[in-house]
This record gives structure tokens, sequence and C-alpha cells, in this order.
């Protein structure tokens, strides 16, 4: 059971930022699904085959019903987990869809469900907060209620391959500025947060930090502003401070 194929991201041409694409721009169109009747055994080879962390389980009207993934299969290979008596009075659902997960010889039976999906103009900065939150591996992508490709975490990362390298020159006003909106969106960067200039698309930071980890992450702050040349590093650790009293 597959969807139609297009050719792969790798060949394919984009001329914008990340933060302007959408699923559409990277989504994987050759889908490879499973119905729920599908047996355990046959999905598990076609999760090897097909190299991919999790199937979209589908009806036969193609719309998403699950997804069956490597973590759903690894359920069944340890031990069944003992759980307090309480547990089966307060959370019967959920103990009875754990052990149908743990037995189950069919797809329908061990797939996670429901799951979220996205639509293809869907931006990539929402799929990344959905993986982050919920941890997920594959999510399905649909139009019209029906399955028409998948986007990965493997995705996200060849999407890097399509954006372009040369990035359009800015001011030395415009860096100073993005590295102060920047900044002040980080809860972890130490108050007052450091003095930022600019020189010819040179950021120089000045100040004090906590330490060498938020010395280095400001650092690349600055060096990730598109436009930026290159940073220079006047930040003073604390830390290197204290050591070094306690070296006089």
């Amino acid at each position: 059971m597959r969807t139609s194929q297009v050719a792969p991201i790798s060949a394919r041409r984009i001329d914008r930022s990340l933060d302007q694409m959408t699923v559409a721009d990277i989504m994987t169109h050759d889908v490879t699904a499973v119905s729920p009747e599908t047996a355990i055994h046959d999905a598990a080879r076609l999760l090897i085959e097909q190299e991919v962390p999790a199937l979209p389980v589908v009806d036969s009207a193609f719309r998403v019903i699950g997804m069956l993934s490597e973590q759903d299969l690894m359920v069944r290979l340890g031990p069944r987990r003992r759980r307090p008596w309480w547990q089966f009075v307060i959370d019967t659902d959920r103990v009875a869809r754990e052990y149908r997960q743990a037995v189950g010889l069919t797809a329908g039976e061990v797939m996670t469900h429901p799951v979220t999906t996205v639509i293809p103009e869907t931006s990539l900065e929402s799929v990344i907060a959905l993986f982050d939150d919920q941890g997920t591996g594959v999510v399905a992508v649909v139009s019209e209620e029906r399955l028409v490709g998948t986007i990965d975490r493997r995705d996200l990362v060849k999407a890097l391959l399509t954006v372009p390298v040369a990035q359009a020159r800015r001011s030395d006003a415009d860096l100073i500025a993005q590295m102060r909106e920047r900044m002040a969106q980080e809860a972890w960067i130490s108050r007052p947060r450091p003095a930022v200039h600019a020189d010819h698309g040179v950021l120089a930071l000045w100040g004090f930090v906590s330490g060498d980890a938020e010395k280095a992450a400001l650092v690349t702050m600055a060096r990730s502003i598109p436009g930026c040349r290159d940073v220079e590093d006047r930040l003073i650790s604390k830390g290197t401070i204290h050591r070094y009293h306690e070296m006089i």
C-alpha cells in the first residue's frame, strides 16, 4: 500500500529560508502504509526494508487511524510491567490498551492511536515543536483527511541541505538589532545582557557571563544570524575570574 512518488528532497531546489518553509517543501511523498489487518511480522519487515521509524496505519479510504512505530513493537520484546493494584481500579482503560498492544497480532491492535497529523501547509516551526512536545519520530501528512505523505526528523535534517548557503548582506544596525532581539527571548542569559557592536558584518560581544557554556552559546547565537560574517568574542566568564582569584 503506497502513495505516489515524487522527486527526492535532495533533487528539489528551495529558495526560501527554513522559517518560510512548510511541510510540503520537504515531506516524503513515497510512503508505505499498512492496514489495521496487517500482521505484526509483515509490518516489522516493512519497517526494516523501508528504513523508517514508523508506518502509517490507514483504513480503506486511506484515512490515517494510527501509527505503528519501532517503539510499539519493542513493547512486545520486554516483560510486562507489574502495576500496583490501584492502577487497575482508576486507570483500567490504559492498562487494557497496554495489554492489547503487548499481545496483539495485527497493526491495528498494536499501533499508537489516536495520532496527530499535519497538512502540507503546516510550517516547519510547528512540526519541530510537535516533535519536541510529543517525542514522536514520524508525523502523517494529510489532505482532505487522506494520507499524502509523512515527515520525520530525517526530512528536517535534509531540509538544511536545501537552504541556500549564501545569505544576503545586512547592515550593522540590523545585525545588532537581531542579536539584541534574540538575547531578549532567552532567560538563561546573564543580566545585564552583553553589549553588542558590529563593524562591516562582524559582531562583537562584550560583558560578563556566568560560565563557559553561556559564553559559547552566545557566540553561536551571534554566528547563526544571517549576514553575520564573524564574531569577536570579548565576553568574560565569571568562572574564569573566580579561578584566577583562587590562583592568587
